[in-house]
């Protein structure tokens, strides 16, 4: 057989045998290399690797497809969670079970269900998620996870799966968060940690005074503590996020405290007395404490605690004593003689205590250490009417214009005594014409302060303890002046249930009860053409009150027709027991008397010339009353 190798002919080898190797002959010579045969095979060789590798690419590619068709490519993590090989569904189920705190985790770290610690000094707080707005997107970071090695060109995508294959991959976990009702939490959670300075104060326990020291104030700085927040959540740190309070001083300093402190033992340190002439009033140790008040102040030098006495308790002090040494002045009184208005008493000035200029003193007593006595100094107090009064003639005082009377027998002492006060402060009004007179506005407070005492009123269908007791016998006399001078009645109350006192040589239903509280007033207005001068006499001795309206007298005559009954309701036979805790135990005491009620209407007729022009009815609803008696029970 012939082979030719670059056109040379090899020619036919025989057969050799066997030979001592250093003596066999030299055989032909060597063959040369068949260079252009290997030529040939290096062309054919490129392509057949090239298809192979082709096809071997292929096929890779189709066994990766189909081994993660729906799959995560390997060596991929979601905020630490390995995801990779799994489908979405698998991998949204790991995330959950790590990261939503609904099983238990053998690592436990950071929690949807417990996404926040927030502290303070000693308290902490874990909101949900759902407290604060907070959601994961646990959708958009599984399709963030699949969508590596499958996006871009072919070539961009094998580079992406070469890099998970030989290293990893991790993706944040994409957090929702709603600022405003983080906000919100926070504001709630404000509420439990703000709080404000407490200033340093007085403490008064009985005549001690110490010093309550002050605290620092707190406030939750919501902004800077929101950015704690983020910084820890971008991180899905389990690490506690201090909350951001800022705190303020009190304002009082301890010099300012101290001084304070100072002034209030020394206010507290000894009784004052009150002098005036023979009589003492003393203000102790322990009235002066229980009258301290303490309150913050501004000063150039910084806030300052100011102690004072409590401008209403020394108010009352002074108006009770001013009270007790009042001496009201006295009108000058006038009789009627012949037509014409004479002097019968002249007027006698009064006395009086200043009220401001008694407090300064007491306050300086208060205030010094050793000069604790103040005497007390009265002034005068000139009378309204004078005996000149009647001289002028812009008054038009000349003659009397109606007349009330009534009568008080059997009267306690306080009664007397407060129909008496209640006369004097009334005594010498003058009513301008057209001008309403007012009961109440004209006799100011009734209370101590005015010279009145306790004693028993008819308040709420009840007689009761009342400072001013009787005073309703002063307003029913006013009212029977006024109805008998014919002036117009604008206001007028019965009192609940007929009282005695107000029927004693008198007709039933002319009485006019007053109360402050409740504004129940008398009022009746001037439709004369001149003034109306208001005076009273009390006679203790006969228990009779009168009341006297002095002016220029209309051509008018009033006549009283009645009184008419109707309506009558007989008094409870059963008494009515009250108790009362301020009377000894077993101690029995009558208030009130059973009377029948009824309804009554007293017809005032007016007549001009003989003539009647006004015929008006005072209606009064009694009610029956029963007896009534406390009964005391302190032990």
């Amino acid at each position: 057989m012939r082979a030719t190798w670059s056109g040379y002919e090899e020619p036919r080898r025989p057969r050799r045998l066997p030979t001592w190797p250093e003596l066999e002959p030299a055989g032909p010579p060597p063959r040369p290399k068949r260079k252009k045969r290997r030529a040939a095979w290096k062309w054919l060789l490129p392509p057949a690797v090239l298809a192979g590798l082709a096809l071997l690419l292929v096929g890779l590619w189709a066994g990766v497809e189909l081994r993660f068709r729906e799959r995560i490519f390997p060596n991929v993590y979601i905020a630490g969670v390995y995801v990779g090989e799994m489908t979405p569904q698998e991998a949204e189920s790991a995330l959950r079970l790590r990261y939503e705190g609904v099983a238990p985790n053998p690592n436990p770290s950071w929690t949807l269900a417990r996404p926040l610690t927030l502290i303070d000094e000693e308290r902490a707080w874990q909101p949900s998620g759902s407290e604060i707005g907070l959601q994961v997107a646990w959708s958009v970071a599984v399709s963030e996870a699949l969508s590596i090695g499958r996006q871009g060109s072919f070539l961009e995508q094998w580079t992406q799966r070469w890099q998970v294959w030989t290293g990893r991959r991790d993706i944040l976990l994409p957090l929702i968060l709603d600022e405003d009702a983080l906000r919100a939490y926070l504001q709630r959670l404000a509420q439990k940690i703000d709080q404000p300075a407490q200033e340093v104060s007085l403490v008064v326990e009985g005549t001690q005074v110490s010093l309550r020291p002050g605290r620092s104030g707190r406030i939750l700085q919501i902004e800077p503590t929101l950015e704690a927040i983020h910084r820890n959540l971008e991180r899905l740190s389990p690490e506690p996020v201090p909350l951001v309070v800022d705190t303020f001083r009190p304002e009082i300093g301890e010099e300012a405290a101290r001084r304070a402190l100072e002034t209030a033992r020394r206010m507290v340190s000894a009784p004052v007395i009150l002098r005036l002439g023979e009589r003492t009033w003393t203000l102790t140790p322990l009235q002066i404490a229980q009258m301290l008040r303490v309150e913050k102040r501004p000063d150039p030098a910084g806030p300052v605690l100011a102690v004072e006495l409590d401008s209403q308790a020394l108010h009352d002090l002074v108006g009770k004593i001013a009270g007790e040494v009042r001496v009201l002045p006295r009108n000058a009184h006038f009789r009627s003689v012949g037509g014409h208005l004479e002097v019968a008493e002249e007027g006698v000035p009064g006395w009086e205590l200043p009220v401001e200029p008694t407090i300064d003193a007491i306050y300086a007593a208060v205030l010094s250490p050793d000069r604790r006595e103040v005497a007390l100094t009265l002034r005068e107090v000139p009378p309204a009417i004078t005996s000149q009064t009647i001289q002028d003639p812009r008054w038009g005082i000349r003659e009397v214009v109606g007349v009330g009377e009534s009568h008080f027998a059997g009267s306690a002492p306080y009664r007397e005594h407060n129909i008496v006060v209640g006369a004097r402060l009334l005594d010498g009004i003058l009513i301008a014409p057209g001008e309403t007179f007012s009961f109440l506005e004209h006799i100011g407070p009734i209370d101590e302060s005015q010279g009145f005492v306790e004693g028993y009123s008819i308040i709420a269908e009840r007689t009761v303890r009342n400072v001013g007791g009787g005073i309703c016998q002063v307003s029913t006399t006013v009212f029977r002046a006024a109805l008998m001078a014919g002036l117009p009645i604008l206001e007028r109350h019965p009192h609940a249930y007929r009282v005695r006192y107000y029927e004693q040589q008198s007709i039933v239903g002319l009485d006019a009860t007053i109360f402050v509280s409740t504004g129940t007033d008398l009022k009746f207005r001037n439709d004369t053409p001149a003034y109306l001068l208001m005076q009273f006499e009390v006679y203790t001795d006969t228990d009779t009150l009168y009341v006297y309206l002095y002016g220029t007298k209309p051509n008018r005559e009033v006549v009283l027709d009645g009184p008419y009954f109707s309506n009558w309701t007989p008094a409870p036979s059963e008494p009515v027991y009250v108790y009362n805790a301020e009377l000894p135990q077993g101690y029995i005491r009558q208030t009130d008397w059973a009377v029948d009620g009824v309804d009554v209407v007293v017809y005032r007729k007016i007549l001009v010339d003989g003539k009647e022009v006004l015929s008006e009815p005072i209606f009064s609803h009694y009610q029956a009353w029963p007896n009534i008696y406390e009964v005391g029970t302190k032990p």
